[in-house]
């Protein structure tokens, strides 16, 4: 019967493609059901069909399938079925198609259904349809489709309330692949579950496709409100249908769209009325039709903005990054959380992973918590918040001025709306300078006032003045801030009594500031209002005062015109105010366009564009790469990934790509690229073979960060002097880049070109180099070993001694002999070949590198001078006293490329190699260093002798450049201006690449006098400022022009200014804070600054007395005193003094100073009226020195079992003591007899049985049910068993032992986590692990609920491994980056580092409680081992070091008391006796294992050769197979911990209340029957504490 069926469908095609858009009943979809051959999944929560063979393979993003899972949630999967509902965000790291990915509950409604079929009319129907909108289908025919429909599913928890229904067609023909996506009208009603965890939402319905390599592509809508949209949008034109060409895709291309009759496809150009565009509003909002347009607007109970709506008064998050660079500190990805009271306005604000160096500082920028405070202010008078107007979606500039010190700060924020959470994301960048705030100190801040002007559609500005100050101190710091919000304003509503023109933002007084220094976070806490204003808005008449491209904002009670983006105020001296003209970025510095962009200033704007050869939008650029003369198979292809030319084989072929062989395997996969093969590092790169991946890999050489294939070095080209010979160091966006000079490519450390100059070689005497004149490059004779010149002819070598610049001794690093000379470049073409054909891949590394950045310096006798070194005169310089004629000095060249310069009023001496004064002889010998003439300091001022001028910095003279030239040799030569390697002069100068300098233009009767050269060669100072540095770039609205003006008591045009002689005993020109006095020397009155000021006289600025805390007292801040107008050292509050020195003031008690005892507490004194210290309970003393009290077991009566209270001689008081037949410390007594003889010696639920290990033969033993040691037994809790608990990466899971004792699943999934260690409390049922992500130690019970972190306070770097104590309720674990092993209470938190010294990488850790030991292993390379102590860190001893390579985890086998370890160096499973003996290989079958477990019969590891569980015998080494963990994981699997039936029966003295240890110790074993109370970390880092160990 296909036939009819085949007809019909024709037939409602036509139909359908006839009528105009409208969404497609399910009658549209492919046929689906039990009547077409569809098998159903089973109708439950989260399940997967089996793997499904394809007929015809599916190529998927360039891959071939050759099977397919289909997955309950809304999607279908290949590799691997994944059943869980993973409550993330898009998108996932497998390859997946999601029509809509949600949380699917089949078991109250709905069946999915499947098949594959090749049935002739799906195959005719699916055809016609891919024609007619792809025209790379035209001869397209398929001949396989898999059809997946979803029809009326519900949600999770079995709800049927609503239901959707959706459908999947892959239609393919083995090589190419399209998909169909169809929604029936209606057909999503709901977007998520009711949620399995608690503490999360359900992510909002997302639709997709995944290719699992990091390409991804989603559907219009997708995690928003407006999915459910789905049915009424196309990208086909057919409302509900979509269409996607997936098959293949290069590896730079994504998803490919119809690309025919796209012009009817539904899109928001088209949405012109609500009747249309109705879908874009959220479910919770209405359309309101305007003529014309609409606009959505929120419910009465919600708010936003139409687009994004919230119910009115719930809570609401904002998550975040913050990056940036801010004083010199680089912030990295820091995690931004709000969270908010929009009921009461009040958000609290945590940056966390603040570095400490910046932390403190960072207080002060409350900038960043007031955006989301104005965002949810709680409004008055029913005026709309931000929220209300911008749904969360804005962008947000804050500029921060700090006007005394000169501080700066820029914030950028782009708020991008709800995501699948509900969560508001932002994204912030901090960049610029801010006010230091000494560590330890708070500020605080006054309530303030906002008042947000709304200038033009979609834009507010706001401008508010503020001040913060230190708690306890009086002297206010200000700032200011202003702030523009631009966002997406619906054009056609009109303003109602809520859109007033200015709001004013009014936050409280409570402000909350802090920077918590242990966590790394910053904390701001602000409440806030939205008012009308409560006058008359000052800019309804204000902005006919404001000028063309200016705007007015309000500012308190008046106004203030501010010009608008892009332009920047100039003072108009005939105006008499200040005018709006465009900002030329692209010249200032503004723009944020690539290094290899270029600027185009506009109007109010700039344009980026990228450079020839390079691809982008202009802020991003990337070298354009090509697959040309790259020799791929004659069946493979050649594409770009990651702009990296890469050969790939075709379908039906396999291979690398430069061979392909004819095979039936997957291909088109993205083939990995070595090292080895291909030519793929930096030349600041090794190849060199790393185990832990087992493949070779491009790292950086010391001194370089990057990935191998990029290399940049680690300090700046401007300390570092790294650049290429063609290449400068330039200064671009705040920091040193090296660029290759013009005719040059490269990345400024390597440039390479066509003419490439020879540096300066003086091997040639017969022929010596001539400036100017090109030269040969080097040409090695042989081209098997370019590096090593064997010849005697070789240009290279020198031929005569006697040649001046020949070097003398064969050491000299410029002798072209051995293979390092950093002048014998190798030519491109021609890489290093290692002359060790032995060992290929390991690149002999030279022992004189490269150096490209230094040009040749000539040697001895031509070694350069160093810098003058001033001494002090020893008595003035009279000028009248006959002087020894001034012998300039002499001065090397700088040389680059090849080419060699002096500086300037210097000219090049070739024939000496040397820099002459023009006009100077110099002396042949060159030998004599030549002084200059030292400065004469009179009564008010310094002065040179003619031709040199005073430097006040290093009180030197130092030579004077003429401001006049003549005879045609301009000696006052402008500096050539240089950016990205390119350098340029003004008018009337040529830049000279051999001088590196600005040359005078012979052009005939060129004026050098005028700026240009003429009045036709002008270039307005705005653009380029070549004023002098007497003068400043003005703007004249009369010529309306810019132009130069020489300062106040200077004459001149602005290009030449001169002080004019006016002498400050007649005209009053000494600054405010400078006097006039008469000078001895220049016999004339001169200003002078006045004790504490610094400059010329006429313009002094403040000296300050600190520039930072380290310039006072310990006690005391270095502060601004706005009275003084400079900073000055300030005591703290309870110390007296100036500053510099401080003393405890007489007042000052523990509250102010915390001098108190670490077992005391600061408390106020109701009767004294005082605050004094108090020991704690337990501790004894003034409160200043505390020490443990020793209360007797007569008042406490905490003597243990089989123990008596009974007064000691020695003790002076009553101890406990054990009874006859026991030993112990009264506390814990154990028996001295057998149990056999004595079986009351056991606890009633434990039993005697034969034990080798005891020294009697026989032990007590807990019955089944209970835990102890048989003396002590407590009734155990019935916790899951025989189950297994593991991590990868972003995920914790679990399975059972038994592969059909239950089903697998993820316990925990975070997506920003990196779980490694691995261990159980087997008494509580809890799974702990280490995140080294997040440096920290988390736990949940064995399903994941109850989680809770452990350990995240303190010093702890990379947690490797992790081992729980369950009787001693501690937990250990190894720190790999502080290189220590530590432990904490799981009570409270109380920490101590027990082992310090002689680690080099801790990895795994166990622990023995029993036997009280501890055992670590260290991947020291050099001297690997396993070591074990006690458990307090006692007795340690290294008990396996040899035959050991990488022990990874350990584990102990309680029953043999053995200690086990996976070695991936070694690759085997191998035993020790706890005490170092008897050791055994277990298995030598593992390739890379890393974790290892023990349950019954066997162990447990996991290997990073693959993905999976593997189980071995423990006795026999026999290997069972292997089992694949539960999807959801990412990359390889780490730690893993078994979970036993019950506890091994053992106990230890710290069982109970802590072993007696006080609280403010630790309870550890001591591995020798005993325990120690041992201090905190915290309790031995404070020099006033008095905490100390004591053992028992």
């Amino acid at each position: 019967m296909e036939v009819p069926a085949f007809i019909l469908s024709l037939v409602l095609l036509a139909l359908l493609l006839a009528a105009p858009s409208q969404s497609v009943p399910k009658s549209y979809f492919y046929r689906y059901g039990e009547d077409a051959g569809d098998s159903p999944l089973p109708d439950e929560d989260e399940v997967s069909s089996p793997e499904i063979g394809l007929r015809v393979p599916v190529v998927f993003f360039g891959r071939i399938y050759q099977s397919i899972f289909v997955n309950s949630n809304g999607f279908v999967s290949f590799v691997t079925e994944i059943p869980n509902f993973f409550n993330v965000q898009f998108p996932l790291e497998y390859p997946v198609i999601a029509p809509f990915y949600s949380d699917v509950d089949t078991r109250s409604s709905g069946t999915i259904w499947y098949r594959e079929t090749s049935d002739p009319g799906t195959m005719t129907r699916s055809k016609d349809e891919l024609q007619q909108h792809f025209s790379s289908a035209a001869d397209f025919t398929p001949t396989g489709a898999f059809i997946v429909t979803w029809d009326k599913v519900g949600p999770y928890n079995q709800r049927s309330d609503r239901v959707n229904t959706y459908q999947l067609v892959l239609i393919t023909d083995g090589e190419e692949t399209y998909i169909l996506l169809h929604y029936a009208d209606g057909g999503i009603q709901w977007l998520l579950g009711d949620g399995k965890n608690p503490s999360l939402p359900d992510a909002r319905g997302q639709a997709g496709l995944m290719s699992g390599d990091g390409r991804h592509f989603v559907l219009k809508g997708s995690g928003t409100d407006q999915v459910r949209s789905l049915d009424k949008w196309s990208n086909s034109g057919n409302s509900g249908v979509w269409m996607y060409r997936v098959g293949q895709l290069s590896l730079s291309e994504n998803a490919q769209e119809p690309d025919i009759g796209v012009d009817s496809a539904v899109g928001e150009d088209t949405m012109q009325s609500c009747a249309v565009g109705g879908s874009l509003c959220h479910s919770d909002a209405v359309c309101v039709d305007y003529t014309p347009g609409f606009c959505c607007k929120c419910g009465d109970n919600y708010l936003g903005n139409g687009i994004n709506c919230i119910p009115k008064g719930e809570p609401i998050r904002v998550t975040g990054r913050v990056i940036g660079n801010l004083n010199g500190i680089k912030l990295e990805e820091l995690d931004l959380h709000s969270y908010v009271l929009t009921k009461e306005g009040r958000s609290y604000t945590a940056i966390s992973r603040v570095p400490s160096q910046i932390g403190y500082d960072l207080q002060s920028i409350t900038a960043i918590g007031t955006g989301i405070a104005w965002l949810f202010a709680s409004p008055v008078n029913n005026v709309k918040n931000g929220f209300h107007n911008t749904g969360g979606k804005f962008n947000r500039t804050v500029e921060v001025d700090f006007p005394q010190t000169g501080h700066r700060v820029e914030v950028q924020q782009q708020f991008q709306g709800l995501d699948v959470f509900n969560y508001v994301q932002v994204k912030t960048q901090i960049t610029g300078s801010i006010p230091t705030i000494s560590v330890g100190s708070e500020i605080e801040m006054d309530a303030f006032n906002e008042e947000y002007t709304r200038v033009k559609p979609g834009q507010l500005r706001a401008r508010s003045g503020r001040v913060f100050r230190l708690k306890g101190q009086t002297i206010d710091t200000p700032f200011t801030v202003e702030t523009t919000i631009d966002f997406d304003e619906c054009e056609w509503k009109n303003l109602d009594d809520g859109d007033l023109e200015t709001l004013r933002l009014k936050v409280s007084g409570n402000i909350f500031i802090q920077y918590d220094a242990t966590e790394e976070i910053v904390r701001y806490a602000l409440s806030a209002k939205l008012a009308p204003l409560e006058e008359i808005d000052p800019c309804v008449e204000g902005r006919q005062e404001c000028g063309e491209n200016s705007q007015c904002v309000v500012d308190g009670d008046t106004f203030r015109c501010v010009c608008e983006r892009g332009y920047e105020e100039v003072y108009d001296a005939t105006l008499n105010k200040g005018i709006c003209l465009d900002l030329n970025e692209c010249s200032t510095s503004r723009d944020n366009c690539h290094t290899h962009a270029i600027c185009k200033n506009t109007p109010g704007s700039f344009i980026c564009s990228c450079k020839p050869d390079f691809t982008g939008d202009g802020v991003n650029c990337e070298r354009v790469g090509t697959c040309g003369g790259i020799p791929c198979d004659p069946n493979a292809v050649c594409e770009l990934h990651l702009n990296e030319p890469q050969c790939i084989c075709r379908p039906g072929f396999v291979g690398d790509g430069l061979i392909c062989t004819k095979g039936t395997e997957i291909s088109l996969v993205d083939q990995p690229r070595t090292c080895v093969d291909y030519d793929i590092c930096s030349p600041y790169a090794d190849c060199v073979y790393d185990d832990t991946v087992r493949s070779f890999q491009c790292v950086c050489l010391p001194g370089y960060n990057g990935d191998g294939q990029t290399c940049q070095p680690s300090e700046s080209c401007k300390t570092a002097r790294n650049c290429s010979p063609y290449g400068v160091c330039t200064k671009v966006e705040n920091e040193y880049r090296c660029e290759c000079l013009p005719g040059f490519t490269g990345d400024g450390y390597v440039c390479e070109g066509e003419d490439l100059r020879t540096p300066y070689n003086p091997e040639d005497p017969e022929h010596p180099y001539k400036l100017g004149e090109p030269q040969e490059p080097y040409q090695p004779l042989d081209p098997q070993d370019p590096y090593q010149p064997l010849e005697p002819q070789d240009p290279y070598q020198p031929l005569e001694p006697q040649d001046p610049y020949q070097p003398l001794e064969p050491q000299d690093p410029y002798q072209p002999l051995e293979p390092q000379d950093p002048y014998q470049r190798p030519e491109p073409i021609d890489p290093y070949q290692p002359s060790d054909h032995q060992d290929p891949y390991q690149q002999p590394r030279p022992q004189d590198p490269y150096q490209p950045q230094d040009p040749y310096q000539p040697q001895d006798p031509y070694q350069p001078l160093r810098p003058y070194q001033p001494q002090e005169p020893e008595e003035p310089y009279h000028p009248d006293q006959p002087q020894q004629p001034w012998q300039p000095e002499i001065i090397e060249p700088e040389c680059l490329s090849g080419a060699c310069w002096c500086p300037l009023g210097y000219t090049l001496n070739l024939e000496f190699n040397q820099c002459e004064l023009k006009g100077a002889v110099i002396s042949s010998e060159g030998d004599e260093k030549l002084e200059v003439p030292e400065p004469y300091c009179g009564a008010a001022k310094c002065t040179c002798p003619k031709g040199f001028e005073y430097d006040p910095t290093r009180h030197t003279c130092k030579l004077q450049v003429a401001e006049s030239h003549s005879d045609g040799d301009l000696l006052a030569q402008p500096l050539p201006g240089c950016f990205m390697g390119k350098c340029s002069c003004p008018w009337g100068y040529f830049y000279d690449y051999s001088q590196h300098a600005c040359l005078a233009n012979s052009t005939s009767g060129y004026n050098y006098n005028i700026q240009g050269g003429g009045s036709e060669q002008t270039v307005s100072c705005h653009d380029v400022n070549r004023c002098h540095p007497n003068a400043q770039c003005t703007y004249n609205s009369y010529t309306q022009q810019y132009s130069c003006q020489c300062n106040a008591g200077y004459g001149g045009d602005g290009y030449h200014c001169s002080k004019l002689d006016v002498s400050c005993d007649h005209v009053d020109i000494c600054h405010i804070h400078a006097h006039c006095v008469f000078d001895d020397q220049t016999l004339q009155h001169v200003c002078v600054c006045s004790t504490g000021y610094e400059g010329d006289g006429i313009v002094c600025t403040p000296q300050d007395e600190c520039s930072s805390v380290v310039d006072c007292n310990i006690n005391a801040q270095c502060l601004y005193d706005s009275s003084s107008q400079r900073y000055k050292c300030v005591c703290n509050a309870g110390y007296e003094g100036d500053g510099h020195i401080c003393t405890t003031s007489g007042e000052a008690s523990c509250n102010i100073v915390n001098n108190c005892d670490v077992n005391a507490n600061c408390i106020y004194d109701t009767y004294a009226l005082s605050y004094r210290c108090q020991c704690h309970d337990g501790y004894e003393g003034d409160g200043l020195f505390c020490s443990p009290a020793q209360v007797g077991c007569n008042v406490l009566q905490n003597c243990g079992e089989n123990a008596v209270c009974s007064y000691n001689i020695e003790a002076r008081g009553y101890r406990c003591k054990c009874q006859e037949g026991y030993e112990g410390d009264g506390f814990f007594c154990k028996p001295t007899r057998s149990c056999q003889l004595d079986p009351s010696l056991c606890h009633p639920q434990a039993v005697c049985v034969s034990d080798s290990q005891s020294s009697f033969g026989f032990s007590c033993r807990c019955q089944e049910g209970f835990t102890g040691d048989g003396h002590h037994c407590l009734e155990a809790v019935n916790h899951e068993k025989d189950i297994l608990l593991f991590n990868q990466g972003l995920a914790v899971l679990r399975m059972p032992v038994n592969p059909r004792g239950g089903r697998s699943y993820i316990i925990h999934f975070e997506a920003f986590m990196t779980a490694v260690g691995a261990d159980i409390d087997c008494l509580a049922g809890r799974f702990y692990w280490t995140d080294v992500r997040s440096s920290s130690i988390r736990s949940s019970k064995y399903d994941g609920t109850q989680r809770q972190p452990t350990v995240i306070q303190g010093n702890i770097g990379f947690p490797e491994d992790v081992a729980v104590d369950w009787i001693s309720k501690n937990v250990y674990w190894t720190d790999s980056a502080n290189d220590v092993v530590s432990v904490a209470s799981i009570r409270d938190g109380k920490q101590r580092t027990i082992i310090k010294e002689g680690l080099v990488n801790p990895r795994g850790i166990a622990v023995h409680p029993g036997l009280g030991l501890l055992f670590w292993s260290d991947w020291n390379r050099l001297s690997p081992k396993i070591e074990s102590s006690g458990l307090d860190g006692s007795d340690r001893q290294v008990i396996v070091s040899e035959d050991i390579s990488l022990p990874n985890s350990l584990v102990v086998d309680y029953e043999t008391d053995t200690l086990c370890w996976a070695d991936a160096g070694t690759h085997k499973i191998e035993c020790v006796s706890v005490r170092g003996g008897g050791r055994r290989v277990v298995s030598s079958g593992p390739l890379y294992p890393f974790g290892l477990t023990i349950l019954g019969q066997n162990f447990f590891y996991t290997d990073w050769n693959d993905t999976k569980i593997h189980t071995v015998n423990r006795y026999s080494g026999v290997e069972s197979a292997s089992r694949a963990p539960p999807p959801g994981g990412s990359g390889k699997l780490y730690g893993i911990a078994a979970v036993p039936a019950s506890c091994p029966p053992v106990s230890n003295f710290c069982a109970l209340d802590d072993g007696g240890c006080p609280s403010s110790h630790l309870c550890l074993p001591n591995g020798n029957g005993g325990r120690t109370c041992a201090c905190t970390d915290l309790a031995l880092q404070d020099e006033g504490s008095r905490c100390s160990d004591f053992s028992y």
